[in-house]
């Protein structure tokens, strides 16, 4: 799948904007890439990161996706998440914290810290895991199941 979007995609010319390429792939294809960059982010530094850098441009496609696929805990977690840190595109934020990720992190809202660890705690692709959720695992491919008539024509 990702492969797949990446191949729709291709390389972006000057002045293109990647994440509106994406945008214009299949709706499946874009719930997988979102959702891909959202727990990929996480389970490396933590929403901060998520934050901090463009993969938050697809954050409503994320969040529509976990809807999708019935991943109630991951509409849980995004919702508390965008309500803690606002609609700022990360481009603004970094620019307001002069590029510096060290005092964005210390900025960093502590709700969004306590997130992460209930993130990790409640077995949602924690590091340790190597960022394996099983049930969200079941949960994509339930909806790719369901779904195989959209999503095989990519």
């Amino acid at each position: 799948m990702i492969e797949s979007v990446l191949e729709y995609v291709g390389k972006p010319r000057p002045g293109e904007d990647d994440y509106e390429l994406v945008r214009q792939t299949p709706k499946s294809a874009q719930f997988f890439w979102a959702m891909r960059l959202l727990e990929s982010e996480v389970n490396n530094r933590g929403f901060e990161q998520y934050f901090w850098n463009s993969s938050c441009a697809l954050s409503d496609v994320a969040f529509k996706a976990y809807q999708s696929i019935g991943a109630n805990q991951y509409v849980d977690f995004l919702s508390r998440a965008l309500k803690t840190m606002g609609n700022e595109s990360s481009a603004i934020r970094r620019q307001r914290f002069e590029n510096d990720w060290r005092r964005y992190k210390k900025a960093c809202p502590q709700p969004l810290q306590e997130l992460d660890e209930e993130f990790y705690s409640g077995g949602c692709g924690s590091p340790d895991s190597g960022g394996r959720d099983t049930n969200l695992a079941r949960l994509k491919v339930d909806y790719i199941r369901r779904n195989c008539d959209l999503i095989c024509t990519l």
